[in-house]
Parts: C-alpha cells; structure tokens; sequence
C-alpha cells in the first residue's frame, strides 16, 4: 500500500521547506495521521543552523538513524490518530502521514490531550533529569536554561522533595512561569550567585542541572554547586566545543559533572525501572503536569520554515507545534 505525504526537510542551513513523498507501508504497519508535531528548540534548531554531528551513531530511534546530510527530514515528536480513531504517538519527523508498526506506537488514553500527549519525549527527558539528579529529600537544586526541558524539570524536582529550586534565565518570562511552580528565580550573573548563598546558607546547591547548551550556563553550574555537588549536563551541543574551567573551585570542591540522556536508564536504577515502567509514569504524569501549557506558537504544517524563523528570532518563543486538519 502506498500513499503521499507531505514531510519538513531541511534542505540546508535555515532552509526548511515542505514537500511531498511516497509512503509504502510495509508488512504489518498501521496508518497514522498526524495531527501536531513538536519541535525540538535545542535538537532541531541544530539541524537548521547546521551544527548538527555527521552521523546518528549510538541513536536508539530507528526513525532518526542514518546519516545527518541534508536534505533531512527531522523531528521525533509526533501525535495523531490511527484511522480507527485511537489516539497515539510516535517518534517520528515532522509529516502529515506515517506508517508505523504498533510496537513502535504508543497508545495514548482518551482524557490525555494530544497537545500533553506531543510532549512525551520532552517531558521523559525530564524524568529521565530528575532521576540521573538523584536528588534526596530536601535538597537544594538549581536548573540553568528555561525551555521547555528545564521548566518541567525544575517542576519535578520539586515534586521530588527538593528543599528548593533555583531556576535561571535571561527571559524575565520564563523566570515568570518558573516562579509560578515555586521555584526562586534569577537573571544570570551576580544576583544568581548571591541568591544561592541568601537559599542555601553559603553552602551552594546539592545539584545543578544545565539545560541552556551554552558554555557560561555550564561554568555557573559548576561555580555555585556545595562540597562534593554534582552537576547534571542534560544539553546537546552537536558538534560544538564546550569550554569548562577545571582548576579553581571544580578542583577543590570534588565537583562531579555527569551526562544526562534519555536513552538510558540510570545503572542505579536499572534493576527496578525499564523504559515501560518510566513509560507508564508518564503516562500518570501527562494530565497531572500538563507540558501544553508550554506551547507558545502554532503553525500549520505548511508554515514550518516560518515556524523554525520564529524561534531564530523570536525569543518569547517557548514550545512551537506545527499542527493538521483532523
């Protein structure tokens, strides 16, 4: 069976365009229709600034393996409905239709919305943050970098039992809706540095956590961190070179820096969660954290290439969907 679609490429550098392609299905897959798709501001916006690795190597979506040349067609959010009318998600690329076997679908409830279900892989991320963090009851943590990731991780430390989190940003409206969690809030700079001393008595944060994939966000994470503190890196810089000053306080405060990736569970964990049980998390998650209402912008799917300008330029730009006609 085959059938047209209509999908995003990116065709070279903030050049995006829509065109249309020939599904087949193979033995067995089931149909989609996309109705949203998200877009990723960190991984996507590498893709269309052309900052992107060679290849996928160690990528464990089957959708997204293969070479990074363009053109490529992209993207890993997607939510829609089988022609049953169940409502489901898939890590696939930005694309009106699909086929897709149904253990590469995940079958989403009816009281979620398809606007909480697009968000799955933003919000695992955060899970997946949260637990690498390994945060105890009444820590002290701090998230750098507002997007989308940082808020819902912010709001799951908090959920977690944090004693307080520091959440930081330039945008005085992402401080904003950090704030409304019940986060502290701060510009980056002295004030951060001085408002984790007033929080946390002069001892610095138990954990800080980095999600702005800019090298001074990762320097203030080591520099505000306690004794022994441990900063979590959950960003991806591409092919990008990151500076970070090792001698100093890195040096003599034990400082640990740790990856965060969503691919893998924690070796701690292992034992007792696997990607199902953090699946069915979720799951109980969605309607309770709600991540739609960080979606700032909507774009018909035919508007992608404005809606990749809009996060070049736009910096109130929060969480940006290309959506279909039902």
């Amino acid at each position: 069976m085959s059938k047209l679609a209509r999908g995003v490429f990116f065709t070279g550098k903030q050049s995006v365009v829509l065109r249309e392609f020939p599904l087949v299905a193979k033995p067995g897959e089931l149909l989609v229709h996309s109705l949203i798709s998200a877009i990723s501001h960190g991984t996507e916006m590498l893709a269309y600034n052309g900052r992107l690795p060679d290849t996928s190597e160690g990528e464990t979506l089957e959708a997204l393996k293969g070479e990074y040349s363009y053109p490529l067609l992209y993207g890993y959010m997607n939510a829609g409905r089988l022609e049953d009318g169940s409502k489901v998600f898939a890590f696939r690329p930005h694309q009106d239709y699909f086929y897709a076997l149904p253990e590469d679908l995940i079958c989403i409830p009816e009281h979620i919305e398809l606007d909480d279900a697009v968000l799955i892989p933003s919000l695992e991320t955060a899970l997946s943050i949260t637990h690498d963090t390994a945060l105890s009851f009444q820590e002290h943590a701090a998230v750098v970098g507002l997007g989308v990731i940082g808020l819902l991780t912010a709001e799951l430390l908090l959920r977690a039992g944090a004693a307080s989190v520091i959440a930081v940003d330039y945008s005085p409206e992402r401080r904003s809706l950090a704030q409304h969690l019940g986060c502290n809030v701060s510009a980056p700079g002295p004030e951060f540095s001085e408002l984790v001393n007033d929080v946390t008595q002069g001892r610095g944060v138990d954990h800080a956590i980095h999600t702005s994939a800019s090298p001074e966000g990762l320097q203030s994470c080591v520099d505000i961190c306690a004794h022994e503190g441990k900063v979590v890196e959950a960003s991806w810089y591409g092919r990008d070179e990151t500076p970070v000053r090792l001698g100093e306080v890195f040096h003599r405060k034990r400082i640990r820096i740790t990856s965060s990736q969503v691919s893998h569970i924690r070796a701690e964990l292992s034992s007792r969660w696997d990607k199902n049980r953090r699946m069915q998390a979720l799951m109980e998650l969605l309607p309770q954290v709600c991540p739609s209402k960080y979606i700032s912008h909507r774009f018909p799917l035919a508007e992608a290439a404005q809606a990749f300008e809009c996060i070049a330029t736009n910096n109130k730009a929060l969480q940006i969907v290309l959506t279909n006609k039902e």
